[in-house]
């Protein structure tokens, strides 16, 4: 049996109704899909905008190699996060994670997997904490064999906001 090698796409650079949008295709789908870049009055010249087409067709075909890349972050948790997780995690993990989805994460998501950034995920602990008005916290072990609690992020490279 034959693999096909995946070319890398390029994208296709247009302007539309004051902004700068790269077409591109998606695996499984028939018709080539349009994401906005930035308006005009933003980047005036279509070769200032260039840059920014590289650098997302570059994200895109990065996250093209993986088969759940362009599937819905709400999907990926339910359909292929969960059910890897429950033959391997104790039930009352499995248990918290699938209250805390349902409880603070599931409503606040939206877009595709490829598409969430740590950014997004700074976004939604502060929005988290906000609407719990509480600040998210872990145990941190010290080398002196001392724990002490510490302000943070359960996302990995991520900080939870200093602003309440």
């Amino acid at each position: 049996m034959k693999t096909q090698r995946r070319r890398n796409q390029e994208g296709s650079l247009y302007e539309d109704h004051g902004a700068w949008y790269v077409r591109y295709r998606e695996v499984g789908k028939k018709n080539p899909v349009a994401h906005r870049l930035a308006s005009t009055e933003e980047y005036p010249k279509k070769a200032e905008v260039i840059r920014l087409k590289k650098k997302f067709m570059d994200r895109v075909n990065r996250t093209a190699r993986f088969a759940d890349a362009g599937i819905a972050i709400v999907d990926f948790f339910e359909e292929v996060y969960l059910p890897a997780v429950t033959g391997r995690l104790k039930p009352s993990t499995v248990k918290g994670y699938k209250d805390s989805w349902r409880c603070h994460v599931k409503d606040r998501m939206n877009g595709r997997v490829r598409d969430f950034m740590t950014v997004d995920g700074e976004n939604l602990m502060a929005e988290i904490e906000a609407a719990n008005k509480t600040e998210i916290w872990r145990m941190e072990h010290t080398s002196s064999s001392r724990s002490r609690y510490q302000r943070c992020s359960p996302l990995q490279s991520v900080r939870a906001s200093t602003t309440a």
